[in-house]
């Protein structure tokens, strides 16, 4: 975890009544328009991958994406499985450089 993710990890923990709305307002301040720019290629996308992006674009790995979102790491891999056949990329393309070319 680098110092940048710990930060953001530790000052969001200090307020966790609703991690992810303070996380979310923080994502939302640095990449204006990134949900919108997403959803336009991927309309279908649910709540859930949306979140899974946004940790993605941030380049948060699997376990940092299993603590903030309160589930196994098993279940990020799935996540991502997913997102990749909603998004339909092949499996040579990496999901984290195709998220942040969006």
């Amino acid at each position: 975890m680098n110092n940048s993710t710990r930060t953001l990890l530790k000052s969001i923990e200090k307020r966790s009544v609703n991690l992810w709305d303070d996380f979310n307002n923080r994502f939302l301040s640095q990449n204006e328009g990134f949900y919108q720019r997403l959803l336009e290629k991927v309309p279908d996308l649910s709540s859930a991958d949306l979140k899974i992006c946004a940790l993605i674009k941030l380049n948060f790995s699997g376990k940092e994406m299993a603590y903030l979102l309160g589930i196994s790491l098993g279940s990020v891999h799935v996540a991502r499985h997913r997102l990749r056949k909603k998004m339909d990329i092949r499996r040579e393309i990496n999901l984290s450089t195709y998220i942040n070319s969006i």
